[in-house]
This record gives C-alpha cells, sequence and structure tokens, in this order.
C-alpha cells in the first residue's frame, strides 16, 4: 500500500530500473495478496501467500461437468507470419 490508505502500487511504478518479468510476478503477487487482505480488513499472510480454499461458492450441475470440445483458435499460414507483424483477420 502506498502512504495514501487504499492506493496500492507495484511494478515499475514502485522501482526505479527494470525489473526481470519474475520479480514483477512476485510484486503482483504481493500486491494482490495486500490489497485482498485490505479488502477483508485483516492482516496479509507473511510472503504474499495465502492458504488455498475452497473457490466455487456452489457445486457445477450435470450439464456444466459434461466435457466440451475445445474451440480452435485460427491460425495464419507459417509464409505469412515470418513476412511481418500483421494479425489474423
Amino acid at each position: 500500500m502506498t502512504s495514501r490508505p487504499g492506493v496500492f502500487a507495484a511494478g515499475d511504478a514502485v522501482t526505479a530500473d527494470k525489473m526481470a518479468v519474475i520479480e514483477a510476478i512476485g510484486m503482483g503477487k504481493k500486491a494482490a495478496a495486500a490489497i485482498d487482505a485490505y479488502l477483508r480488513a485483516c492482516r496479509p499472510t507473511s510472503g504474499g501467500r495465502r492458504a488455498r480454499g475452497a473457490i466455487a461458492r456452489r457445486s457445477m450441475t450435470e450439464a456444466e461437468m459434461v466435457l466440451k470440445p475445445r474451440v480452435p483458435v485460427p491460425e495464419m499460414p507459417v509464409a505469412e507470419r515470418v513476412q511481418g507483424y500483421a494479425e489474423w483477420n
């Protein structure tokens, strides 16, 4: 949390130098734990981690349990991809 209660900061907004991706991820996890603790009005757990418990607030229905096929993701042919940075249309 910043010096202003309820305002949180992480990443480049906090550090003066460039950081590695893994450091940014770690800082984000700590910020998320601190924000969660703030919203729940409790103290954050050590190391920015909290105990894992049940996430769902209800049981899944039979229809939700049925496996569904994957949705195919469109792909550009390799010959087109290596020619530039155009996105799929």
